[in-house]
């Protein structure tokens, strides 16, 4: 009898983490029509860092929302104090990855974090492993840093989504990653193909956020 109650005790507790890890993931899945933080606000920190509170002791102030050139928004939910990765470096990354289509509540996807064992994976970044979003918000990422980024469908699978080949992302779909950026692999010599594949495409996010050259000097006229 002692084993029986201990078993169904066991069975009870299981469940209980697997309903508190739905819930979790159901209470980031809000609409991302409305902006970033209507849709992240379940997934910030319950408490911020001191410089981050309002005046006067009141509510701690969101984290700022973000943009870049290219379209990303994102969140940074815990500023990192590790270097960033660069092209071509393994890394080692927690996340969790909803999609969202015509202002529906985002779907969840794929994650690190789906359950009670958070397992984190390796990536390569700028290689073409991973859609050009993912690569530049990574990238842009100290060691230690978490951030929430929101992809628009031209820097992710854009029109044709993954459904065609088996996958589960609708087409236009944005994409909303919540990204952990554990550890940096050390940075290994690339392959000669590696350097021929990676200068014939460079990355775009970089080519949107270049300034435009500068005209070029006018020949003085003769007189």
């Amino acid at each position: 009898m002692a084993i029986s109650a201990m078993a169904k005790i066991a069975s009870v507790l299981a469940l209980l983490v697997v309903s508190a890890d739905a819930l979790q993931l159901r209470s980031r899945a809000t609409v991302v029509k409305g902006g970033l933080a209507t849709c992240i606000g379940a997934s910030l920190p319950a408490s911020l860092p001191a410089s981050a509170a309002a005046p006067g002791g009141g509510a701690p102030k969101p984290p700022p929302e973000l943009s870049t050139k290219s379209g990303l928004r994102y969140v940074i939910d815990r500023a990192g104090a590790g270097p960033k990765p660069q092209r071509g470096q393994t890394v080692l990354l927690d996340y969790v990855l909803r999609a969202a289509v015509d202002g529906k509540p985002p779907l969840y996807v794929a994650g690190t974090k789906a359950s009670a064992a958070p397992r984190p994976e390796v990536f390569t970044l700028g290689v073409a492993a991973s859609i050009p979003g993912f690569d530049e918000a990574v990238m842009d990422m100290q060691a230690g840093e978490k951030r929430i980024v929101i992809v628009p469908p031209n820097l992710a699978y854009g029109k044709q989504g993954t459904e065609a080949v088996g996958g589960v992302i609708p087409p236009d779909a944005t994409l909303i990653y919540t990204l952990e950026l554990r550890d940096l692999a050390p940075l290994e010599p690339l392959t000669a193909e590696q350097k021929t594949w990676m200068a014939a495409n460079p990355l775009p996010w970089a080519e949107a956020a270049a300034p435009a050259p500068a005209p070029a000097p006018s020949a003085p006229s003769a007189e």
